[in-house]
């Protein structure tokens, strides 16, 4: 996925163990905010920028709600 400014990002739902305490702890934030671990392509770690972030969480509620329901 990307921002409206080119920033690639990925999801995942797991802390990896070999992350640094900081990215564990970034990580545990995303997991509690966003049910997700939201990575950065480029360098493989949590990002941790909250301009970054605020247009993130916004882009992934958008895709929860709109993907149409089961009929």
């Amino acid at each position: 996925m990307k921002t409206s400014y080119g920033l690639e990002f990925n999801t995942v739902t797991e802390i990896d163990p070999e992350w640094s305490d900081y990215d564990k702890t970034i990580a545990g934030c995303h997991l509690a905010n966003a049910g997700v671990v939201i990575m950065d392509t480029e360098y493989g770690q949590p990002i941790d920028n909250e301009h970054d972030l605020e247009e993130i969480y916004r882009i992934l509620e958008k895709e929860k709600t709109s993907h149409p329901k089961n009929k």
